[in-house]
């Protein structure tokens, strides 16, 4: 049998701060692949834009209010049982301070440190596009 496979379409942010920090999210237990560190974002709704669910994902899980932000090159990943298609932006500016509000670890990560972080699979590649951006 031929079953079809789940896609998740999920926009993701890039924020930095000051120092040119990237902010990451730590996956809390409950969600697969619990334990991992993830750019912050969530899965886009049926009818929703990509941007619509960035600033609404950043307002709950983050209380943050984004202003600008610059679309980057979708990525696709593959895990066992489902695929994603990322749709990475770059936030440019943005109002408040990242607070775990839904009692996720934060942390901010100098870009060159990322490879040495246990990040998502999926967001390798753009640990990579980062990495190559120095």
């Amino acid at each position: 049998m031929n079953h079809k496979r789940e896609l998740l379409r999920i926009a993701i942010g890039i924020l930095r701060n000051t120092k040119n920090e990237v902010l990451l999210g730590k996956r809390m237990k409950g969600k697969d692949l619990k334990g991992y560190w993830e750019f912050p974002g969530g899965k886009i709704k049926p009818n929703e834009a990509p941007e619509e669910a960035l600033f609404r994902e950043f307002q709950e899980e983050l209380g943050v209010e984004i202003g600008r932000s610059k679309k980057m090159e979708s990525i696709g990943y593959q895990y066992d049982h489902y695929d994603v298609l990322l749709m990475p932006f770059k936030i440019i500016d943005y109002v408040g301070y990242p607070a775990g509000l839904e009692g996720q670890e934060l942390m901010w990560c100098a870009t060159d440190q990322l490879k040495e972080i246990e990040i998502l699979p999926a967001d390798q590649s753009l640990v990579e596009k980062l990495a190559a951006e120095l």
